[in-house]
């Protein structure tokens, strides 16, 4: 597959962060879409939730762990899952969380390495139009 046409289907898959540290969201939201993914943002699981339920379709949740409100990051993983088995999920978080993450769901440690972040989002999202 040429580089084009990689692009042009990473750029139609939706990626939603879902991180309360807005820093960390903003860093990470600039970078990805200067690599060319489009990216949506949430503040807390409560808020990813209520995004999830509108017809904006994601193909990528980015969630972490520790948030604020009624649905944390593990919560949302397992909801995604199960409602949206077509969604890919990744967890993240400065704590070692792995153990209560849905299995087979990725988990990726705080602080991450944004190449490679990057790099697993692509493959996952390629993996998926396949």
């Amino acid at each position: 597959m040429t580089d084009v046409k990689v692009q042009t289907k990473l750029a139609a898959k939706k990626i939603l962060i879902v991180e309360d540290n807005v820093v960390l969201r903003f860093v990470l939201a600039e970078f990805l879409r200067d690599a060319g993914f489009a990216v949506v943002e949430a503040s807390s699981g409560d808020e990813a939730r209520s995004f999830l339920n509108t017809p904006n379709s994601v193909s990528l949740v980015f969630t972490d762990v520790h948030m604020p409100g009624e649905t944390d990051g593990i919560t949302l993983a397992r909801i995604v899952t199960d409602a949206l088995p077509q969604v890919k999920v990744v967890v993240t978080s400065g704590e070692l969380s792995r153990l209560k993450a849905p299995k087979g769901i990725p988990f990726v440690p705080k602080p991450y390495d944004l190449p490679k972040l990057q790099e697993l989002f692509k493959s996952l999202l390629l993996e998926s139009t396949l």
